[in-house]
C-alpha cells in the first residue's frame, strides 16, 4: 500500500495513500479527499463535515450541529463548483510536492495527475447517458453498483409515491441489457473497485417472470465474481483478498404480493447465481 507524508508549500502537512479501492489525500488532519481509482472525488471530510458526491453530480453535505443533532443538505450549484476548485488545487499543491520530494517521481504521480483532470462534466453527461433516474435504493445498498434490468415501477400506483410516474415499466431484452452491463463497467473504469454489491433495478426488479429474469442474471454472474454463498468468515476474508473487485452479491426490490408468484425453487436458482437479498417494499 504505497503512502507518503509531505509537507505543501503552505506548510500544511499532507499523507497520501492508495490502495485496492480507493486514493486518499489527507491535509493537516482534518481535510481529506477520497477518490475513486478511476480519479472521481467519492467524498470529502472537511473540519467535521462529511461531503459526499453523488455520481448525478449533486453532493450531499452532512454535520452535527451544536445540539448534536445531525443535519444534512444538498449543496447549490456555486457551492458544488467552489468544493471542485478548491480540490483541485488542493491535488495540484500536493502533486508538486510529491514530484519535488521524490526522484525518480512515485507511482502515486498517475493517481493524483487523473483526479487532478478528471473530466466531471463529461462524467456527468455519459452517467445520465447510461443511467435512467435512479430514484431509491435501500439505505445499506447505497454504494452498490447499479445494474438496470429494468426501468421504472411494475406497481406503480401507491398513493404515497410518485418517484416512477414519469416512465412505465420496462423490462429489457438481454442483448440491450448486456450492453448496459458493459456500459457501466466502461464508465467506473478503475473506480468499479469502490463498489462492494450489485443493486439489480429499478423498483420492483423481481417481479421479472422468471424466464427472463434468469438470462439477465447470467449476464451479470458472467461479468462479476460473486461471494459464494456459506462461506464461513476466514474463507470470506480469503475469497475477497484474491479478488479485490469481487461483489457480495446481488440484491434487488420486490414487492410483498409479487414474491410469492415464485417458487421456493425459483429463489434457490436466483440465489445459486448470486441474489443475497430481496427487499420487500410496502
Amino acid at each position: 500500500m504505497p503512502h507518503y507524508d509531505l509537507t505543501l508549500p503552505d506548510a500544511r502537512p499532507v499523507h497520501i495513500r492508495i490502495n485496492d479501492q480507493a486514493l486518499t489525500i489527507s491535509i493537516d488532519v482534518l481535510l481529506i479527499y477520497t477518490f475513486d481509482l478511476a480519479g472521481r472525488l467519492f467524498g470529502v471530510f472537511d473540519h467535521g463535515v462529511n461531503l459526499r458526491r453523488g455520481l448525478d453530480g449533486r453532493v450531499l453535505a452532512r454535520k452535527r450541529n451544536a445540539n448534536n443533532r445531525r443535519t444534512r443538505r444538498w449543496l447549490n450549484e456555486d457551492e458544488t463548483d467552489a468544493l471542485l476548485k478548491k480540490m483541485r488545487e488542493d491535488v495540484a499543491m500536493t502533486l508538486g510536492a510529491l514530484t519535488a520530494a521524490l526522484s525518480p517521481p512515485s507511482e502515486m504521480r498517475p493517481a493524483l495527475e487523473q483526479a487532478l483532470t478528471f473530466d466531471y462534466d463529461a462524467d456527468l453527461q455519459r452517467f445520465h447517458h447510461i443511467y435512467r433516474p435512479i430514484s431509491i435504493l435501500p439505505p445499506d445498498q447505497y454504494q452498490a453498483l447499479v445494474l438496470q434490468a429494468s426501468e421504472g415501477c411494475s406497481f406503480n400506483t401507491c398513493t404515497f409515491c410518485a418517484l416512477y410516474r414519469d416512465r412505465p415499466f420496462r423490462i429489457k431484452a438481454p442483448a440491450e441489457f448486456e450492453a448496459h452491463v458493459q456500459d457501466v463497467l466502461d464508465f467506473f473504469g478503475a473506480g468499479v473497485s469502490m463498489r462492494r454489491s450489485l443493486f439489480l433495478a429499478d423498483a420492483n426488479a423481481l417481479i421479472i417472470p422468471q424466464r427472463r429474469l434468469l438470462p439477465l442474471m447470467q449476464i451479470v454472474a458472467r461479468n462479476f465474481p460473486i461471494l459464494p454463498a456459506g462461506l464461513d468468515a476466514p474463507a470470506r476474508r480469503a475469497w475477497r483478498s484474491q479478488r479485490p473487485r469481487g461483489m457480495t452479491g446481488i440484491y434487488a426490490f420486490v414487492d410483498g404480493l409479487s414474491a410469492e408468484r415464485k417458487s421456493v425453487n425459483d429463489f434457490e436458482t436466483l440465489r445459486a447465481l448470486g441474489l443475497r437479498r430481496g427487499y420487500i417494499g410496502l
